[in-house]
């Protein structure tokens, strides 16, 4: 499969970005129908967040672009542009990145911000999208940049199948227990190839630290 990932000034294709290089025909014929559908909905999508007052209808500056922003409008656009980068007619997951690369053609500096190496801020949206909004909610958008940042969290994608998994114990944690559970899980993992263990070995671990942070603080609470 391919996936143009930037236009010349003519709006032909300036780089195509594929797998297998030169993509076939078909590939190209697949590249040009993603470049269809995130041209209309990318525009489409920042309009129905300006409608719903979670954007300026105003585009900043793209030397002095925007910082931040809060849950509710992150977790609405990884749920809006998750519908899109993981159509598997059109995307296949070894080109994520690359769909998140072509999204940024249409977007504006109202829902772009830095990537800084291997943070992918339209990734980490997605990721957060795919859990349930009265989770997530509970934590502020820095709170979830804290976790995803952690490296040996980002880079394993059985992370987010175990939050998905553990939300009822998980929402007992407040702010601080919240990023203490980050910080223990990727000291734990620091410098280790995760994919060696089987997703039992990996989510026992998991839970041994998150069941230790709930044990620590309910204990705290009965002083």
């Amino acid at each position: 499969m391919a996936i143009i990932i930037a236009k010349d000034s003519k709006g032909n294709p300036a780089k195509i970005k594929s797998v297998i290089f030169p993509p076939t025909k078909e590939e190209e014929v697949v590249a040009f129908q993603f470049d269809a559908v995130i041209k209309k909905r990318i525009p489409s999508i920042e309009k129905e967040l300006i409608d719903e007052g979670l954007l300026d209808s105003k585009i900043p500056s793209q030397r002095r672009p925007p910082r931040g922003g809060n849950i509710k409008l992150w977790f609405a656009l990884g749920k809006q542009l998750r519908e899109i980068v993981k159509d598997s007619k059109l995307v296949k997951p070894k080109e994520y990145r690359w769909a998140l690369e072509a999204v940024k053609m249409y977007a504006t500096p109202r829902i772009l911000r830095k990537d800084r190496g291997s943070r992918l801020h339209l990734d980490y949206c997605i990721r957060v999208s795919e859990l349930p909004w009265d989770f997530v909610k509970k934590l502020n958008w820095d709170d979830w940049v804290f976790f995803l940042d952690s490296k040996s969290l980002r880079q394993e994608p059985r992370t987010d199948k175990w939050l998905q998994s553990r939300i009822e114990k998980l929402g007992k944690l407040d702010r601080s227990k919240f990023r203490e559970l980050a910080k223990r899980l990727n000291a734990e993992f620091k410098d280790i190839d995760t994919s060696l263990y089987s997703d039992r070995e990996l989510f026992s671990i998991y839970d041994s630290i998150l069941e230790s942070i709930i044990s620590n603080s309910s204990k705290s609470h009965q002083k």
